[in-house]
């Protein structure tokens, strides 16, 4: 739809038909260059180029009978018709070069690893062929391809599917201004695609560049040469869509100006910081670097301490002299982490942050820090940060930090350096030796200033830009000993801290076990097969003294599900409910069922499936403090699952039919899921997060890996599971206390069929308890991996109870202080938004309940 000031996207695939002005387009190499902008900030621009004639997908067609079947299907004919349409328009899109191979002339040349889809210059599908352009973010864009369609015009495509980027077509308004396609012939061709692959080249590599040039014209030809002129000219005017090019944008002007935000305006109080600048063994470039954003911050800094030690080369130290004679505000001391507590001694500042020589800050990086301390009234004051490779030029990752988490900290740190502590936390810090590195130093601090903090504010924006640490991940944590001493001093005497197969991460267990047994409770109709998996792996890894098993019946009517419930009930409990499918009722029903038998409840779907022993004590472990309310699990998809509903109502009250092979074959043989660590499961829970959709699973669909016993990521930028506060988790596998659930209120019966499960979560935060997912825990759940980008978006299994959650909590739905504002919020696939709106990063999420307290049941 044409607005005043661009474009409104209303329909699933917005497509524009362009036409030449005054003559037709010959076929040939093409400059296409226009502005475009969007106002999502989960979009991007993934242009494509088809022919008018064709078609992306058929139309709709009648099922005709008798006749219709096979090669005599209407939309066989339609296709097949459609296939000899796009044949007669290939030969259009066939190069000179393609021609000579077929005639035993050169090979191709091999595509370069930076290339991607959009280096393909055409690509015939069975509906005829289109031209793949460049992925890009807003702004000015160029593309350069050759074009063999219609003379006539073509259909220009801004936004092609984007799945599984994300599960939402792009709908709202759009800009494509100065839209202009300009012709190049054989020389303007030549010009322009030297002067940007090889004139534009840095300097080292211009003549490495002509000679590859050189050398393919004289082995492979004037055709192969173009190509590759093509393919370089065009990564150097259009740049792949990657983290690098994600980052210049974020911190470009036109995204949105820092300078021009007031980070002052009302501010209660203006605070103090000293920061402490470890120079190590870097180079003098790396701390003129340093020095440079840290002199130029819009808040200044009070106090700036250069630490060298013996190990700094003297180019370095006498770059931090001069620093000092030119600057009155910086003081230059010999320090090693370990001896920090000296140098702590001389500040006068209300606030201390760490940094090494070599990262940098923005430029409202303490701007940042100041206005969270002063309106939030924070202990600790934390942000975002991007980490460079060891050159400095390119993106390694990007670490987008939740809301904190005392189990997170304790477990893997997810706080780093340029991080504002409140001196007076700190009292007279004796640090020991074992602060063998900056970060070890860092974690120390943060360690013992959470003993007195009272609030730690998290602030959602890119705040400081990190090297690649070069020192081995051993050395920038504390030990475990240190971790288990604090324990110790909050009451957990027994407590062990041990280390797993990535140094960085510990394995905690505070040994304060509950004192009673814990009832399972499965809610189950028909589907025995289903159910007997579930038990069996119940009966394998859980050691019997610890629960108690209660199969809420709900009017299973098949004999063989009644036959083995008869089985159930001669070793566990099984209690009938009659009526209306009600998730929370049936749940609410059997916990009253149980007459205070039981002081903590596991809540499980019948088609949760446990794997190893242990799973359940760690759970159980972690719900014997007091403060945490709610334990979940972290549920993966087995091997070739593509079965089952999306909701709980099919599996409790519908029959089910098994499609997966793997499944049928446990059905058949009485055994269970095979696990292999090496296998690439699938995360089908981590956490519940509701800044996607209504509320939705964190790291749904990305690639299992278990941290605790497998080695280090594999995708450094996607995080794996680690135990850590959400704001709830699935009811499928969930775990709390008696006193907590009737404190709470027990499950909303208004909630039906969905959301009961996040409600409860959300009403025990609402009192104070953390809700933790336990990333030791680790289960199947066998439930249908694949989901269309149209179930997502028009398919609602629970239309009542969404409308009910969505009034209730309509002030908190995309306010999620557990997952980061600048993550998509149009997949649970884990990946920032592709561009960045200011109005994302407003709101600090602050915590306060930093407690951690044994639990003490009470006597009856």
């Amino acid at each position: 739809m044409r607005r005043r000031s661009g474009w409104e996207a209303m329909g699933f695939d917005p497509q524009f038909k362009i036409y030449p002005k005054k003559t037709n387009l010959p076929p040939g190499w093409y400059r296409l260059s226009y502005d475009a902008y969007h106002t999502s900030g989960d979009a991007l621009f993934i242009p494509k180029i088809y022919p008018l004639h064709t078609l992306e997908k058929a139309p709709e067609f009648e099922s005709l009978f008798p006749k219709g079947f096979g090669e005599k299907s209407e939309i066989s004919i339609f296709t097949k018709a459609k296939q000899e349409e796009a044949l007669k328009h290939h030969h259009l899109t066939t190069s000179k070069k393609e021609i000579k191979q077929e005639k035993g002339g050169s090979p191709t040349l091999p595509e370069s690893r930076d290339t991607d889809a959009s280096d393909q210059i055409t690509e015939t599908n069975i509906f005829g062929p289109k031209i793949n352009l460049r992925p890009h973010l807003p702004g000015q864009t160029q593309h350069l391809f050759r074009y063999a369609f219609e003379p006539e015009g073509f259909r220009f495509d801004p936004f092609d599917v984007d799945y599984p980027r994300t599960w939402q077509p792009y709908h709202g308004a759009f800009q494509l201004n100065n839209f202009r396609m300009t012709f190049l012939g054989l020389v303007p061709f030549l010009l322009f695609s030297i002067h940007h692959a090889i004139i534009r080249a840095d300097r080292r590599w211009r003549f490495r560049k002509t000679c590859t040039a050189l050398q393919l014209l004289r082995k492979k030809g004037k055709s192969t040469l173009m190509d590759w002129l093509a393919h370089k000219a065009y990564l150097k005017i259009q740049p792949p869509f990657s983290p690098t090019s994600w980052y210049r944008f974020f911190c470009d002007s036109v995204c949105f100006d820092t300078n021009s935000i007031d980070w002052f305006s009302e501010l209660s109080s203006q605070p103090t910081f000293a920061l402490f600048l470890f120079v190590g063994e870097s180079d003098s470039e790396q701390l003129s670097g340093t020095m440079q954003t840290v002199l130029s911050q819009s808040y200044p800094l009070s106090e700036i301490f250069i630490l060298t030690s013996s190990t700094s080369h003297p180019k370095t130290v006498q770059q931090a002299n001069l620093l000092v004679k030119k600057h009155s505000r910086i003081r230059k001391m010999h320090c090693l982490p370990k001896d920090f507590g000296q140098a702590l001694e001389e500040t006068k500042s209300e606030f201390i942050c760490l940094i090494e020589s070599g990262d940098q800050l923005r430029n409202h990086t303490v701007a940042r820090l100041a206005k969270a301390v002063a309106d939030n009234k924070a202990d600790i004051t934390y942000g975002d940060e991007v980490v460079l490779t060891e050159s400095g030029d390119r993106i390694q990752k990007v670490v987008l930090r939740p809301a904190f988490c005392l189990d997170h900290f304790l477990n893997n740190p997810c706080i780093g350096l340029m991080t504002a502590i409140r001196r007076d936390l700190l009292g007279d810090v004796g640090l020991p030796t074992d602060c063998i590195s900056i970060e070890v130093l860092n974690e120390k601090l943060i360690l013992n200033a959470l003993v007195m903090a009272k609030k730690i504010v998290h602030i959602p924006d890119l705040i400081f830009e990190r090297l690649t640490p070069n020192k081995a991940p051993f050395s920038r944590r504390l030990p475990p000993s240190v971790i288990g001493r604090f324990l110790e001093r909050q009451g957990f005497t027994h407590a062990t801290v041990n280390t797993t197969a990535n140094a960085g991460l510990y394995s905690i267990r505070y040994n304060h076990p509950v004192s009673r047994k814990t009832a399972i409770i499965i809610p189950t109709k028909n589907n025995g097969d289903i159910l007997k998996i579930a038990i069996e792996a119940l009966e394998r890894t859980i050691p019997e003294e610890l629960y108690d098993l209660v199969v809420v019946n709900h009017e299973s009517d098949d004999s063989h599900t009644l036959s083995l419930l008869r089985a159930i009930a001669k070793k566990h409990r099984v209690i009938d409910y009659r009526g209306k499918f009600n998730f929370s009722k049936i749940n609410n029903f059997a916990v009253k069922q149980l007459a205070g038998a039981n002081d903590s409840f596991l809540f499980i779907n019948n088609d949760v499936e446990a794997i190893n022993p242990g799973w359940f004590e760690s759970m159980r472990d972690k719900l014997c403090r007091k403060e945490v309310g709610i334990v979940g699990a972290t549920l993966i998809y087995p091997p070739e699952i593509k079965t089952f509903g999306n909701n709980q109502e099919n599996l409790l009250s519908e029959p089910v039919k098994i499609k997966s092979p793997q499944l049928m074959r446990i059905v058949e043989s009485g055994g269970t899921t095979d696990f292999k660590e090496a296998h690439d499961y699938k995360i089908q829970h981590a956490g519940v997060i509701m800044n996607v959709g209504v509320a939705e699973h964190y790291l749904k669909g990305e690639i299992y890996e278990n941290k605790y016993v497998q080695g280090s990521n594999t995708n450094p930028a996607i995080p794996a599971p680690v135990t850590r506060s959400f704001i709830a988790v699935t009811a499928a596998c969930m775990m709390t206390r008696r006193d907590v659930f009737e404190e709470i209120g027990s499950f909303d019966e208004e909630l039906a069929v969905g959301f009961q499960d996040v409600d409860l979560c959300l009403r025990a935060g609402n009192e104070g308890y953390k809700v933790l997912c336990d990333a030791e825990a680790v289960l199947f759940h066998h439930e249908s991996m694949t989901r269309s980008t149209n179930d997502f978006l028009s398919r609602d299994p629970h239309p009542a109870d969404t409308t009910n959650f969505r009034h209730k909590y309509q002030h908190d739905i995309g306010r999620d202080p557990f997952y980061h504002p600048m993550l998509a919020n149009s997949t649970p696939l884990y990946r920032p938004m592709r561009s960045i709106n200011p109005s994302y990063l407003s709101f600090p999420r602050g915590v306060t309940n930093l407690g951690l307290t044994p639990y003490e049941a009470q006597s009856d």
